[in-house]
Parts: structure tokens; sequence; C-alpha cells
């Protein structure tokens, strides 16, 4: 974490290119108010992109007070947003638009795994949360495909006859109390031809000596070692947990995300970021893309 100040002589572009070329640093997020450089900016972004290294920004000053708010802050000249959000895709900044948003885009990415597709398969151990699920995705574009026929005849097996078997998942609420149904359950979603990522709810332990469900975390560990695909734990809403837990899912690198809407904005942009390695990095160097003049643009965003 580096505080830049009111930027006199070193500025933020300055910061972050020397974080993209840190082997140690993984993710890039930028708060600010306004890109006092942008030549030097527009050159670390395309290094970023060329390293596959995110930059990740919550630019403030969207709005006219946020503007004149910047102005009466630092001085600085904010530019016009639509303008900011035409270079940022451009060049593969991903662009947040709250603290909340930028603090868990940026716990997701740090988790470096690359989803080939954003197909989710989703576990809750509650029907009415899996039609929030549902809906909270559909609005935000996280694709739920529907279980393959093999997938359902395997979960078949370990799942109450009272449940349909769809995704979003209903396990039962008891899941978490017993190892075979858990496991069988992320398995055959780990293992579906048609998901790339697999969520799930995952009641958090009151205590360490909590042995079910902290034996759910070991499980969970080592599901995650041994797949590819992108495994995600969140609860339903933004709660506090303890400092133990973050630490076990952090050793296993799968990402504790807060509350749905906010981990699906998170895939989104993970999504769109792999999306901009895959089909759009080598348009940086053709200086237009989609109507913007580059040229302009670095005009516009000094003034």
């Amino acid at each position: 974490a580096i505080s830049c100040g009111n930027e006199a002589v070193i500025h933020v572009a300055h910061y972050a290119e020397y974080l993209v070329r840190d082997s140690r640093t993984q993710v890039v997020g930028i708060l600010t108010e306004g890109i006092k450089d942008p030549e030097k900016f527009l050159a670390v972004a395309r290094l970023a992109a060329d390293r596959e290294k995110p930059l990740i920004v919550l630019k403030i000053g969207k709005s006219e007070k946020g503007v004149k708010a910047a102005q009466a802050h630092t001085g600085t000249l904010v530019g016009s947003d639509a303008v900011y959000d035409a270079v940022f895709k451009h060049h593969g900044v991903v662009r947040v638009h709250d603290l909340d948003d930028f603090i868990e885009t940026v716990e997701l990415f740090s988790k470096r795994k690359r989803p080939r597709r954003g197909r989710l398969g989703f576990i809750a151990p509650s029907g009415a949360e899996c039609g929030l699920v549902a809906d909270i995705a559909t609005d935000i574009g996280i694709d739920l495909p529907e279980l393959p026929a093999k997938t359902v005849d395997r979960l078949k097996k370990v799942q109450s006859p009272f449940l349909s078997i769809r995704n979003p998942l209903n396990a039962p609420e008891q899941y978490t109390r017993k190892e075979e149904i858990f496991n069988e359950c992320i398995a055959a979603l780990l293992d579906a031809d048609n998901l790339d990522i697999v969520g799930l709810r995952l009641p958090l332990p009151r205590m360490r000596e909590d042995r079910d469900v902290v034996n759910r975390f070991a499980d969970l560990a080592q599901a995650g070692k041994k797949t590819e695909k992108l495994l995600i734990v969140f609860p339903r809403a933004s709660v506090s947990l303890p400092e133990y837990w973050r630490q076990l899912l952090r050793d296993h690198e799968i990402p504790f995300l807060l509350e749905y809407r906010k981990v699906f904005q998170a895939l989104k942009s993970l999504l769109r970021y792999y999306h901009f390695l895959d089909r759009d990095k080598a348009s940086l160097d053709s200086g237009v893309r989609a109507g913007v003049n580059l040229d302009k643009v670095k005009g516009l965003l000094r003034s």
C-alpha cells in the first residue's frame, strides 16, 4: 500500500510501473482522482497487459459534485468520465465503482485462476437462496447453465429425493455435516464439462472446535488443489470472518468474498479482463478502437 499524496513529483503511474515490474506483486489496485501523466499511465497499462498483471482502478469524480470535491482536495483536473471509461476499456484496465467492489475484485483477481469461460455452478443450502443467487447472477450477466445429465445422475446418489437437482443446486442444510455429501456435491460440479467456476455458500464455523465445519474447510482446500477451475466461497451477506479462517482459505488459494452481488460483479470483471487478454490486447498498438482516437484522449485526460 502506497500513499501518493498530491503527486507533486512522482505520480500514480510511476508507482504502478514499479509494481507491474515487481515479480512479487500479482495485482495492482489504484484509487485515484485523476491521471496526471496520461502518456506514462497508458505505457504502464500496455506493460501490465503484456505481463497479464491486472490493473484495478477506483476512479473518483464521476459526478459533478465528485469532480468539485476532487478539485478542492488536491487540485486535480479529473477529466471526462466517459473518456476514462473508453481508455480503461481499450487498455484492459478494470474499473470498479466503490470501495467494496475494489476490495472484492482485488481479492478475486489475486488468486490468479483463469476460467476458460464464465459458466458458474453454485451450491447453497436453501431453495430460496438458490432463487436469490439465480436472480442476481442473471441480472449481472453470469451464466448458470443446466447441469449435464451425467452430473444429475451422479448427484441423485447423494441428494435428498425431496430436492430437485438443478443449477443453482439446493444442497441439504446438513450437507456441511456429512462429509460424503459435501465432497460429492463439489466434485460433481467441478467435474461437469459445462462449468468453469464453482461457487458455494458455506456456513461459517462459530469456533475452531466446530469439527464438522472445520473438516469441510479442509475438504474444500483439498478440492481446490486438485482442479484448475475457480472455486469461490462466500456468505449471503457481508460478515466478519475471524483471521484464523481467512488465513486457512488464503493458504489454499480459495477466495472468500462478501455478498452475492459484489461477488458476481467482481466475477464479471474477471471474465471481461481475460476476454480482453484473449481477444482485444492486440488492438493496443492500433491506436484506434471503437471510434476512440487515443491521441485525442490524451489531450482530454490532461484537460
